[in-house]
C-alpha cells in the first residue's frame, strides 16, 4: 500500500522553521509522497529546504480552513 502525506502549515513571514523539517524529515518514514502545501509565504531559501524533503510544494493564500488547503493540492 502507498500512502500519500499532505503536510499544511501556515508561515506569515516565509521563514521554513527547524520544527517543520524534523516533521517531515520523520514523515518520510511513513509515506511514500510528500505534499507540502504553505498557507502565506515561503522564502527561496524555505522552498529549497522543503524539496529536499518532499515530492511538491504548494504555497498558497491563507484562505478558508485546512482542509480546503488539501483539496487546492489534490487538484
Amino acid at each position: 500500500m502507498k500512502r500519500l502525506a499532505l503536510y499544511v502549515f501556515f508561515e506569515k513571514n516565509g521563514i521554513f522553521r527547524d520544527f517543520n523539517e524534523f516533521y517531515l524529515k520523520e514523515l518520510k518514514n511513513v509515506a511514500d509522497e510528500i505534499i507540502v502545501i504553505v498557507n502565506g509565504n515561503l522564502s527561496c531559501e524555505g522552498r529549497k529546504r522543503i524539496k529536499k524533503l518532499s515530492d511538491e510544494v504548494f504555497v498558497r493564500k491563507n484562505e478558508g480552513f485546512d482542509f480546503f488547503a488539501w483539496k487546492e493540492a489534490i487538484e
